[in-house]
């Protein structure tokens, strides 16, 4: 069945855009026909990557626009019927979510209508706004209107230890039976500082490294990526 795959999660540096980049790479890898949505016209992180690789469709359609929800949705739903890609993946801006929620059912309607299998990543934050915006989402936004096993919560390692986030010492965390992950980090930083000066995908950058990157940096990304791909398994399969 085809996908859609929203990448979301708490309102910036959660790790959102790198979940959507390797859930893009690899699906590019697999040879399917994938699609990227960005959600933020001022701050498309992963399209930019792509944006001379013809095996990528990118749409570009304000998701994190106050007031202007139901436009958003019908843009999307309308893009993704003329595209009728394998699998749509939805970078998700920061404030996305605060966009979206009130007409989360729509959107699920829209899935469904268009035989897609709706799928979220809900990328956390340490802080106790971070789970409360989880739960809140899990109660009556988007993550909400998911399938059980079509709904993940990951923790960014680069932020910690999941014992360190707040969420993992609630309670209320037990009445979701939600399926959690931790995505690895790359590093050290450095090298991670130096993959995002250079365009392409992940699998791309491995395959054609460009000039001024160092064998460390490749095996660096490698097993990052292998190991990203792992976490992810239950989003990509």
């Amino acid at each position: 069945m085809n996908k859609i795959i929203i990448s979301h999660g708490d309102k910036g540096g959660a790790g959102k855009s790198v979940v959507a980049a390797v859930t893009v790479d690899y699906f590019l890898e697999m040879g399917v026909f994938t699609a990227l949505v960005e959600g933020d016209l001022k701050t498309p992180d992963v399209g930019r990557r792509y944006k001379s690789d013809p095996r990528l469709v990118v749409g570009a359609i304000p998701l994190n626009r106050a007031g202007a929800a139901e436009e958003a949705i019908g843009k999307l739903a309308d893009w993704i019927e003329a595209q009728r890609p394998e699998v749509v993946i939805i970078n998700l801006p920061a404030g996305g979510g605060d966009t979206m929620d009130n007409l989360a059912p729509v959107l699920r309607q829209v899935a469904d209508a268009l035989e897609y299998q709706l799928r979220i990543t809900y990328s956390l934050d340490k802080g106790e706004d971070a789970w409360k915006a989880l739960a809140e989402s899990l109660e009556k936004g988007l993550m909400s209107v998911v399938d059980p096993e079509c709904r993940w919560v990951i923790y960014p390692a680069f932020k910690g230890a999941p014992e360190t986030f707040a969420w993992a010492k609630k309670p209320e965390r037990k009445n979701y039976n939600i399926p959690e992950l931790v995505m690895p980090a790359l590093i050290p930083v450095d090298v991670w500082d130096r993959v995002m000066t250079f365009p392409g995908g992940f699998s791309d950058l491995l395959k054609n490294p460009p000039e001024g990157m160092t064998k460390y940096t490749q095996i660096t990304i490698d097993r990052w990526l292998r190991t990203s791909r792992v976490a992810l398994n239950g989003v990509l399969s």
